[in-house]
């Protein structure tokens, strides 16, 4: 299980997504998931140091090696921690750079000698930099903005947007390089058995032959696995960062804010985790998958649906319109707050509309839905009698 490459890069992918929240959300929220994400983050490059092991230990210098950076990275992390407590004024320190170097003394720790020609190596180490160097950047996507009458600290998009592409390019990477390993070491020990079973018998030869052409649709299985899940983290990513960025308009104790907590902030968590759960679930995403078919069945709504053309247009009639809406309205509101209606509360009447036009929306699809649901039911009945 920890050697497998769903478990690994799923640990990754989850790491990564945590510590872009946390570079996004305030107070409380930032430390919660930014402790999720430096976890996943240790374990994960503690898998990578341990797989693809094959078999022979490394020798005793290069061992010495490894345990001596691994105890300088504790030691100066231990120094930077100390340091940051006692003279705070003095010495700048991020928490993003000491889960850096806790994932490094994991990787050191846990690292055994892999069969991978240097060629993949490489590919592997440019993966780890890029994603240890993201990491390490997300101290910078907070900037202090001044404003008129104040100032408050402000997420830099343009630098969160560069550091999510870094983190892409370095999952792909490392990827690659796994990649590649898992397959030639499959054909190598096919090569080898077919070469022993060859001379010996021709009963062994056709046996082998049969292992490899399994082994070869476990490669394939495989490597469409791979290309799934790194689809899978940037769907996920894109996700949340789209969702979060829609609710900046909720920095001051307006009524815009209040509509956001009351509103947005439930009902974008609860699209968020059904369409994470849609994006990693095994089964195929279906159109009524994705117009939320599930959630209208848990509010006992569409239970008659079939999936026919008269069934997907009622379906669509009802949901996409509020989805369009939850997705475009938040995120509208926002530009325009930050470049038109900044500090012109006069004009965020007109903000204020175009929020309340999903809730709007909402109640209507559903009343409309429960209406039909309860006519239809009565109508079953009265035929039955």
């Amino acid at each position: 299980m920890e050697n497998s490459f769903s478990f690994k890069y799923i640990k990754l992918g989850v790491s990564l997504i945590f510590l872009l929240v946390s570079a996004i959300v305030p107070g409380l929220g930032q430390y919660i998931f930014l402790a999720l994400g430096g976890i996943c983050l240790v374990t994960a490059f503690a898998s990578f140091g341990n797989s693809d092991y094959r078999g022979v230990q490394s020798k005793l210098p290069y061992r010495i090696v490894r345990y001596v950076l691994a105890a300088l990275l504790l030691i100066t992390g231990s120094i930077q921690i100390d340091y940051a407590i006692n003279l705070p004024d003095f010495v700048h320190y991020s928490v993003y750079a000491t889960v850096v170097d806790c994932s490094l003394i994991a990787y050191l720790l846990f690292f055994k000698p892999s069969s991978t020609s240097i060629g993949r190596k490489i590919w592997k180490a440019i993966g780890y930099t890029l994603v240890l160097i993201g990491v390490n950047a997300l101290q910078n996507t907070k900037e202090l903005v001044m404003h008129l009458t104040y100032s408050s600290e402000e997420v830099n998009w343009g630098i969160l947007g560069l550091i999510c592409g870094t983190l892409i390019v370095g999952t792909v990477c490392i990827r690659i390089g796994s990649k590649t390993t898992e397959r030639d070491t499959t054909d190598d020990i096919c090569m080898d058995e077919s070469t022993t079973q060859f001379y010996t018998n021709s009963k062994g030869l056709m046996k082998n032959k049969t292992e490899n052409m399994v082994n070869v649709c476990g490669s394939n299985h495989k490597k469409y696995r791979s290309k799934q899940i790194i689809i899978n983290i940037i769907l996920s990513l894109a996700l949340i960062i789209y969702m979060c960025s829609s609710l900046s308009f909720m920095d001051e104790g307006d009524g815009l804010t209040a509509c956001g907590v009351i509103f947005y902030i439930p009902c974008c968590f609860i699209i968020a985790t059904y369409y994470l759960w849609l994006i990693w679930s095994k089964g195929k995403a279906t159109g009524a998958k994705m117009l939320l078919l599930p959630l209208l069945h848990r509010v006992n709504l569409f239970r008659t649906y079939q999936d026919d053309l008269k069934g997907k247009i009622e379906l669509a009639k009802t949901v996409l319109p509020f989805l369009l809406s939850v997705f475009i309205c938040p995120m509208l509101t926002s530009i325009l707050y930050y470049n038109v209606c900044y500090n012109k509360h006069s004009q965020q009447e007109w903000l204020m509309v175009i929020l309340l036009l999903p809730p709007v929306i909402l109640v209507i699809s559903l009343a409309k839905s429960w209406v039909q649901s309860w006519v239809s039911q009565n109508d079953h009945s009265e035929v039955e009698e």
